[in-house]
């Protein structure tokens, strides 16, 4: 097969043998409960009512047989990991399967768990906002003193015996007006305990009054201040430090998350939705961490595969990829900060509280992807044996379904192509283009390379 040109177009020769499959994300993040011990004044739970439950064993399992060993599961997103019903049970299980595993804990149960976390592959951030007692209190309305007892008890235990796991990775601080000023303590902490990062980013708030009254984005002279004493003793005392950028647009070394979001001579690039899957505990698939919107599915519904491929995934992923977000995304994306504190809107939580209380969040996916993948094949095998019109009419079934498979636009532009219609095969070509603006990187190098 020889490309079709015009002036302005060269259709590829190349062509999907199979939709298109994402690759697998990096990481899983599990709610493996909502439910949290601590009411803390920057938690959404201090501030709306909540519909609080578990994470279902049976479907961690099935969740789990899509997934493979290469995966980090992190058994936190909304609530305290070690409150979990079914903690236990989850980390035997991934340990016997080799999966690593993390998650963020305010470490106030710690010592319970101690001996369950022994040399399994685990790796925990704390939350920790303050490095003062009466500061912490403030914030998380419990002692810090107990959450550094049971720090100090289990890097003590792993030094007597020798142990490398579980790793405290590092700290997590949520910042404000309220508590910037104990940022290079925490990284004096951090020293002292033995834990080699912290990571740093603005509180995002729920309310106008507070947002005002308590926001660095009105204070950004004291938190740039700060911040740089936190950069300069971090680099002193060999903490790994990753913050938000500074407000005074210096560029100061590390920053934070680019894994997540990251910025380029296009703009923002979100990274969310091929790096990490977000399922609460009911079973709802979040394209990120806005937990109240963005659904994109349900494993009460449907399989992770399915959903992962499926048609909300699928409009999300491509308006990206296309430099063209949903407003939600490019208006009020708090990860926003990560790359950009210049958006006041990224500091700000519009919730929809309505979707907080419930776990009916979203229906089933009005198709099975494996299911449509299959027939897509039988299309395929269609054209190759140059059956063009048969081929063609499936593939027309197939844009019935959903209007943005890419790959099906492509294959009937190279129909065309082949038939020896240029104008219609360029046709085609364009409306593929207009879909997926790139999906030309996502060819295979070689014709009847599957893509997987």
């Amino acid at each position: 097969m020889q490309p079709v040109n015009n002036s302005s177009y060269t259709i590829p020769s190349k062509y999907f043998n199979e939709l298109f499959h994402w690759p697998l994300p990096q990481q899983v993040c599990i709610d493996s409960t909502n439910r949290c011990n601590l009411k803390c004044t920057h938690c959404h739970q201090s501030h709306f009512p909540i519909l609080y439950g578990d994470f279902d064993l049976s479907m961690f399992y099935e969740l789990m047989n899509s997934l493979n060993p290469s995966i980090t599961i992190q058994l936190s997103s909304m609530g305290e990991p070690l409150l979990a019903r079914h903690l236990s049970s989850m980390l035997n299980y991934l340990a016997q399967h080799g999966y690593p595993v993390a998650f963020v804990t305010n470490a106030t149960l710690l010592d319970k768990y101690i001996q369950d976390f022994l040399e399994k592959d685990i790796r925990m951030t704390i939350s920790l906002d303050a490095a003062s007692e009466d500061m912490y209190r403030q914030i998380r309305g419990t002692s810090l003193h107990k959450v550094l007892d049971n720090i100090e008890q289990l890097q003590s235990f792993k030094k007597a015996n020798n142990l490398k796991m579980p790793i405290i990775s590092g700290f997590t601080s949520i910042l404000s007006q309220k508590n910037i000023r104990e940022l290079p303590q925490i990284i004096q902490l951090a020293k002292k305990l033995d834990i080699q990062t912290v990571i740093a980013y603005h509180q995002a708030f729920y309310t106008t009054d507070e947002f005002h009254s308590n926001s660095l984005y009105f204070d950004q002279v004291l938190s740039d201040k700060m911040h740089i004493k936190a950069i300069q003793l971090a680099k002193k005392i060999g903490v790994d430090f990753f913050h938000t950028p500074l407000f005074d647009g210096d560029n100061h070394e590390q920053r934070l998350l680019e894994y997540y979001i990251c910025k380029d001579e296009q703009g923002i690039q979100c990274r969310w939705l091929d790096n990490a899957a977000i399922i609460g505990w009911h079973g709802v698939l979040y394209a990120c961490c806005y937990y109240d919107r963005l659904f994109m599915g349900d494993l009460k519904h449907n399989h992770f595969l399915d959903i992962w491929n499926g048609p909300h995934y699928r409009k999300l992923r491509l308006a990206h990829l296309n430099r063209k977000p949903p407003s939600i995304c490019n208006d009020y994306c708090m990860a926003m900060q990560f790359v950009d504190t210049s958006k006041q809107s990224a500091f700000y939580f519009d919730v929809h509280v309505d979707t907080l209380n419930t776990d009916q969040l979203i229906g089933p996916l009005p198709y099975s992807f494996e299911h449509i993948n299959h027939n897509y094949q039988e299309a395929v095998a269609s054209f190759e044996n140059n059956q063009f019109d048969h081929a063609l009419d499936q593939l027309t079934d197939l844009i019935k379904i959903d209007s943005l498979f890419f790959e099906v636009y492509h294959l009937i532009a190279l129909i065309y192509k082949t038939m020896g219609n240029s104008d219609a095969a360029i046709e085609w070509y364009q409306k593929a283009k207009s879909i997926c603006s790139v999906y030309d990187n996502f060819l295979p190098t070689q014709p009847m390379t599957i893509i997987s």
